[in-house]
This record gives C-alpha cells, structure tokens and sequence, in this order.
C-alpha cells in the first residue's frame, strides 16, 4: 500500500515534471520568434515549474528506493529469526 502511493506520487512529479518543460520550450521557442516579453515570461515559469517537479520526483525516487530496500531488509531478517 505504502509503495503504490510512492510510486503514484513519483510518477506525477516525474510526469509534470516532463510537461513542464516540454512547455517552456515550446513557449520558449514562440519567444524567439516574435520577442513578446511575456513569453519570456511563460517560458521561465514553466521552467521553474519543471524543475521544481524534477526535484520532487527525485526525492519521492529516493525515499522508494529506501523504502523498498527497508522492507526487503525487514522481511529477510525475519524469515532469519524463524526457525
């Protein structure tokens, strides 16, 4: 149950994560063609935005590999200590 909100949780970071850049470069790239400050603008949001979910979606990474190499570690030492 833990791990499937981890993964859930990880996979919309890392989805958003990809959006959002895939955005600011599109709008980035309207910025280049016509100059409008404002999508300048919209491009380093997104930007941000981006890279914002690429952190979080490497944290929750971190925490699911912990966890899973956590449970693993709890499940062989007790099938140890049965005799």
């Amino acid at each position: 149950e833990r791990l499937a909100v981890f993964i859930s949780v990880y996979d919309f970071a890392r989805n958003m994560a990809l959006a959002c850049f895939i955005i600011a470069v599109g709008v980035g790239v309207q910025a280049a063609r016509f100059g409008q400050a404002q999508y300048w603008l919209v491009a380093a949001i997104a930007l941000l935005l981006a890279l914002g979910f690429f952190y979080r979606y490497l944290k929750f990474f971190r925490h699911y590999s912990d966890e899973v190499f956590r449970s693993f570690f709890i499940l062989t030492r007790s099938k140890e200590s049965i005799p």
